[in-house]
């Protein structure tokens, strides 16, 4: 059994695409390799993979023909589907993609090597070095920081706890030293990446004169999808609509597919500055296309003196960031037997329990935890009015409270790899709330986190914020933290409103991006015995994925991780 899901690819959905292009594109030389051709593109694409790589890659699916490579490229190039401006497939230098994507990969790739030979920009002013920039930055952090007074596009890459939002804050300082005027936007992807990331710069601004201090303190930090103002046409922000922005910073750029960067990318005018931030090493995005991971491998001499790598590790948290680089380095198979030697106190532990159950660890720290939620929750009720489907909180009070609930879910979290399935989210929801779980938020106790399943712009919800159940029957709100134009609002929703509202006290991996907690809690449901390097393509594939999943996993960590696995 592999944690990674296969099931996103479709034969039948394969089968009606070879068929579709056989009446609509019918090739000169038919043949049976196309459909092989077409299958292996199609499950590339499944899986987010824009592209198949003749050199790197293997066919992970089982072909009809043998001859692979080769044989399949004499097809294609008989059959007339790789010839031409119009044809369904190109065989670019050793990549076979599907015509669109190509385009689309191609139209991003050529904006941003547009953009970074761009000099013209809004920072007109000249400032010395020596500015107003703090002696604690490293010579990375300082490229990073001085790189805005002379590029359009700036790439910075970073792992956890390497100072990218300091490099960011002291960027955006610098930038408002040269012009005071300065139209600024910081975004991520997600709502619990903008909100963490607005957090992060506000305690990041002490040191920051008062004028910039304030505009800092005051910059929203929008999903890209609010910032783009999406709607289910696509964006109203666009090449005739584009946004009115000087500089913009996107953060958490890993989560980023193509077609929210292409998008992006027509919304910004050529000489908006634009600063993109991510790891590299943290899993894909969810949609097609992994820009991040193409521009720092495939296209990185294009951006050479337009990148930045953050390396120096600031956070040093003992045995967590040992084992993870580790793991992101050598893979999962090191990674289990480097565990072995940890010594007793580390602050990365493994344990064994059954898979069919939720570990007593876990089930008591879960209980405990639960417990106080509904504590300051009913107090938090006995200080605010409920009255309105949505309102700002402003009582001092309700807001302390409030403040300590959301403290409270950046002390704890529970992963899991998957969904469905032992060990997954929903099996996780289903112990913890038994027959409740299937009656919805309504029947869900006070205090329990939830998340929303969808972007509301009406509301200012995102996909992936996390709120918290708030009051019983007709004063049931959920409480949530948004980051508005005024700064971070807390706001209480009718959960009526709320089109998609799931249980939140575990989450998916893929989920957590973006967001840190003082202790997590992994339930891997695969003994990590099962990993062991081997010379079959398509374990490599499965290993590298649940590598870059279980890395992303431990890297939510601040100070412990407790990595469960099933009993031998």
């Amino acid at each position: 059994m592999s944690i990674y899901d296969f099931n996103s690819y479709s034969p039948r959905l394969a089968s009606a695409t070879y068929k579709s292009l056989l009446n609509c594109v019918p090739p000169t030389e038919k043949s049976s390799y196309l459909q092989d051709v077409v299958d292996v593109l199609m499950h590339s694409l499944s899986n987010g993979q824009l592209f198949f790589d003749l050199t790197t890659d293997s066919p992970r699916i089982e072909l009809r023909n043998a001859g692979w490579p080769n044989a399949h490229l004499n097809a294609l190039a008989s059959s007339g589907w790789v010839n031409g401006s119009l044809s369904p497939i190109v065989l670019h230098k050793s990549r076979l993609s599907w015509r669109r994507w190509h385009r689309e990969l191609q139209l991003v790739v050529d904006d941003l090597i547009q953009r970074s030979s761009t000099s013209e920009n809004f920072l007109t002013e000249s400032l010395p070095v020596e500015c107003d920039l703090p002696s604690d930055l490293n010579q990375e952090q300082l490229r990073a920081v001085l790189a805005i007074d002379k590029h359009n596009l700036l790439l910075i890459s970073g792992g956890p706890g390497t100072g990218k939002t300091t490099t960011i804050v002291q960027l955006i300082s610098r930038a408002l030293a040269k012009n005071p005027d300065l139209r600024v936007a910081v975004s991520a992807p997600t709502g619990k990446a903008a909100r963490r990331l607005q957090e992060s710069i506000q305690k990041n601004i002490n040191k920051l004169d008062s004028l910039q201090k304030k505009k800092l303190d005051q910059l929203a930090c929008l999903t890209l999808h609010r910032l783009l103002e999406a709607n289910k046409a696509g964006f109203r922000r666009n090449r005739e609509n584009q946004l009115t922005l000087d500089l913009l910073v996107v953060d958490e750029m890993s989560m980023v597919d193509l077609k929210l960067m292409r998008g992006l990318l027509e919304a910004l005018s050529p000489n908006c500055q634009l600063v993109l931030v991510g790891d590299p090493d943290q899993l894909p995005p969810v949609g097609s296309g992994s820009i991040w991971q193409i521009l720092w491998s495939e296209n990185s001499a294009d951006f050479a003196e337009n990148s930045v790598s953050l390396c120096h590790v600031y956070r040093n948290k003992g045995a967590l960031d040992f084992i993870s680089r580790v793991l992101r380095d050598q893979g999962i198979s090191s990674f289990e037997k480097k565990i072995k030697d940890l010594p007793v106190g580390a602050n990365f532990s493994l344990h064994h329990s059954s898979i069919r159950k939720i570990p007593s660890t876990i089930r008591s720290q879960v209980d405990a935890f639960s417990q106080r939620l509904s504590e300051l929750s009913i107090s938090f009720v006995a200080q605010q009015s409920t009255e309105n489907s949505r309102s700002i909180v402003r009582c001092a009070q309700s807001l302390f409270i409030s403040d300590h609930m959301f403290s409270l879910l950046e002390a704890f979290l529970v992963l899991c790899p998957r969904r469905r399935g032992l060990w997954g989210v929903d099996h996780f929801h289903q112990e913890l709330l038994g027959k409740k779980f299937e009656l919805g938020v309504m029947a869900w106790p006070q205090g329990f986190p939830v998340m929303c399943g969808e972007n509301q712009s009406e509301l200012g919800l995102a996909n992936g914020d996390i709120g918290l159940v708030i009051g019983e029957g007709k004063r049931r709100r959920i409480l949530f933290r948004i980051s508005g134009e005024e700064g971070l609002l807390t706001c209480l929703i009718n959960p009526s409103r709320i089109r998609c509202l799931e249980p939140a006290m575990a989450l998916t991996i893929h989920k957590s991006q973006g967001s840190e907690a003082k202790d997590v809690f992994v339930l891997w449901p695969e003994p990590l015995q099962n990993y062991k390097a081997n010379s079959n393509q398509l374990l490599e594939f499965i290993d590298s994925y649940e590598t870059r999943l279980l890395y992303t996993a431990i890297t939510r960590a601040c100070d412990h991780l407790y990595l469960f696995t099933p009993i031998k």
